[in-house]
């Protein structure tokens, strides 16, 4: 199954949302309910989850997220990360899955979950 990739997202500092729009086969078994897309991941935020530098995410197109879920995020209109979402009164949390690196504390406004993680491609050479 052919999904669009639709660019990168940052597994560290978040980084500008660049869209360029490709295609990834997918297996079946990744697809959801909703629209699905892949990014190739850059960085290593989210290594302790076995996400790699140059792997690419299949990511189920959503609006909300569950506590714990992995997420794309898009940060102030502007930036995109990959990280764990954890929400609660005072605002929204997006944490590494690296224990080097500190978790990103920010408002509820601040915070756009794009979508969530449905499954990870690795290429081995």
């Amino acid at each position: 199954m052919e999904v669009p990739l639709l660019g990168e997202v940052a597994a560290g500092q978040p980084i500008e949302a660049v869209c360029v729009e490709q295609s990834v086969s997918i297996p079946r078994d990744m697809l959801g309910r909703f629209r699905t897309f892949a990014l190739k991941v850059r960085g290593d935020s989210m290594i302790e989850e076995h996400i790699k530098s140059g792997d690419v995410i299949v990511v189920e197109e959503r609006k909300t997220a569950d506590n714990g879920n992995m997420v794309v995020a898009l940060i102030d209109g502007t930036d995109v990360t990959l990280k764990k979402y954890y929400v609660d009164k005072q605002g929204v949390r997006l944490v590494p899955a690296n224990s080097s690196m500190r978790p990103i504390t920010l408002g509820h406004e601040q915070v756009q979950v794009l979508g969530v993680v449905a499954g990870v491609i690795r290429h081995c050479r």
